[in-house]
């Protein structure tokens, strides 16, 4: 519980590169908590949740780029920390493996920013904590997207897995394992394809070679 906190607090903070993009990322995934909630009747996450969406909304008018006002550090955090919070006490029902994956593919998009973040500095022999220019954002930007481009892809993707969420709750164990599947499939595939990794792509090597002997 203590590693959610601080991961997802921290990781809502990493994602906090471009105008409105935290806050809308932010945004869609209360949303998919909210939309659970509901489905559970949970009264006081459903309340929370609104409250926060409604406000984050407000902000986002004023932060969307062009940006007139911008949340910061002490913004991002606090909504990593409220939506870490939210997650917990909404989504984790019980301690079953796919009741856990139900918040992680709600919050896939700071999660896997994150983590493919740490592997990239691993594989460059940098420290973990050391800044760089290849987070999701970044990588979209340097293939050429504009900036608001840029967050409107993220926030499709964003929506892309709060969905995903939505339906995995709903699925049978064959039907879970399936979306599991393809989402992780997925993930590394993009990962790989924008530069998440910087040049490394060890899945799309190992099919170029597939195809190559067939």
């Amino acid at each position: 519980m203590f590693f959610w906190i601080v991961g997802i607090t921290n990781s809502i903070n990493l994602v906090d590169g471009l105008d409105g993009l935290a806050g809308g990322v932010s945004v869609i995934a209360m949303t998919s908590i909210l939309v659970l909630a509901s489905i559970n009747n949970d009264v006081m996450v459903i309340a929370l949740t609104v409250i926060l969406i409604g406000s984050t909304c407000g902000f986002l008018v004023f932060n969307f780029h062009p940006a007139k006002i911008f949340m910061g550090d002490t913004g991002s955090l606090f909504l990593g920390y409220c939506i870490s919070i939210l997650s917990l006490h909404g989504l984790y029902k019980s301690v079953t493996l796919f009741s856990l994956v139900i918040p992680i593919i709600i919050l896939a998009i700071p999660i896997f920013d994150t983590f493919f973040a740490i592997i990239r500095r691993i594989l460059n022999k940098q420290k973990i904590s050391d800044p760089d220019k290849s987070h999701l954002h970044h990588c979209l930007l340097q293939l050429g997207f504009t900036h608001r481009q840029t967050v409107l892809i993220i926030y499709a993707i964003g929506t892309f897995f709060g969905i995903s969420a939505i339906i995995f709750s709903n699925s049978t164990l064959w039907g879970a394992l399936i979306i599991i599947s393809v989402l992780v499939l997925l993930i590394q595939i993009t990962a790989e394809l924008i530069g998440l990794i910087g040049k490394h792509q060890p899945l799309l090597n190992t099919f170029r070679r597939i195809m190559e002997r067939s």
